[in-house]
């Protein structure tokens, strides 16, 4: 996946006069060879000041819409040492695996779906998944890389692609996609889809407690949806047992507890709105014997 080639043109028009303006400001020499260009790109965004005096002086003229772009790059450019795992329909997905992404807990690194800028990102590497080099950057609400994409020769047995596969998944699970690197934007998490999988089982239920519990923690209507799901799996057992009592009545089931109980449900109903939080009470179960 790129970006538009109309996207694609704006940003190198944009970066050139960028690289031109380091040149001058850091005084360095000249040289367009891609390993000078990087050099001074990784002067000049060391240091937020550079790209400060760019957008106050813009002596380029750019519009106010370019001029914000560059401005952006102040606070969400991210570079440093990635793994990219795999090529999709909709970008690249990238993983931080550089001094950054080591304080994080396993799961938890960042992935990006970043987009190429004239051609498919998986094109400007030998293989995937892959480690490399990369600077990101927001541009018109994708996440690129500045052109400069340098590939690792690092080759991965059987062991070590599995494991990174394994925790893709458990992170796409958890905390999502990053789709853009705007501030405050959120990662998107397929709860929904993510919640059934880990529910559908006992098997995966034990697997992934600590899969579901984050997702509960993240979201409140997969806290919800979680209530509902093992409200209905427990209900059956317990409806049986009322019944093997002889018991009638309507009864609010929450997990795997009666919460409240009574002849008719407006009674019932009324039992367990005064034990339950309002937040919890759209994922109460109903029995009715």
């Amino acid at each position: 996946m790129i970006i538009p080639p109309s996207d694609a043109r704006d940003f190198f028009r944009i970066i050139k006069r960028l690289d031109a303006f380091f040149t001058k400001r850091l005084h360095m020499l000249r040289d367009d060879t891609l390993e000078e260009i990087n050099r001074q790109r990784i002067a000049g965004f060391a240091s937020p000041e550079h790209l400060q005096a760019y957008v106050k002086a813009n002596p380029d003229k750019l519009s106010a819409a370019d001029l914000a772009t560059v401005a952006s790059w102040q606070e969400n450019c991210i570079a440093g040492r990635f793994l990219i795992h795999k090529e999709r329909k909709d970008g690249c997905l990238f993983a931080r695996t550089d001094s950054k992404a080591e304080e994080t807990k396993a799961g938890e690194t960042p992935i990006y779906l970043v987009k190429g800028l004239t051609q498919p990102i998986s094109e400007l590497v030998p293989f995937l998944p892959c480690f490399a080099a990369a600077r990101l950057l927001p541009f018109r609400g994708h996440i690129i890389t500045d052109g400069l994409l340098a590939p690792m020769m690092v080759h991965m047995g059987r062991n070590m692609r599995t494991s990174f596969a394994a925790e893709l998944k458990e992170t796409l699970a958890t905390r999502g996609l990053i789709r853009t690197l705007s501030a405050g934007a959120p990662a998107a998490v397929d709860w929904t889809k993510n919640l059934d999988l880990y529910l559908s089982t006992p098997a995966t239920r034990r697997a992934s407690v600590r899969q579901i519990q984050q997702l509960r923690q993240q979201s409140p209507e997969a806290n919800l949806h979680y209530l509902r799901h093992m409200g209905k799996l427990h209900a059956k057992t317990l409806k049986a047992s009322l019944k093997a009592k002889g018991i009638t009545g309507h009864f609010a089931v929450l997990e795997d507890t009666i919460l409240a109980g009574a002849p008719d449900k407006p009674t019932a109903a009324a039992c367990a709105a005064a034990l339950l939080p309002p937040e919890l009470q759209a994922g109460i179960v109903w029995l009715k014997l």
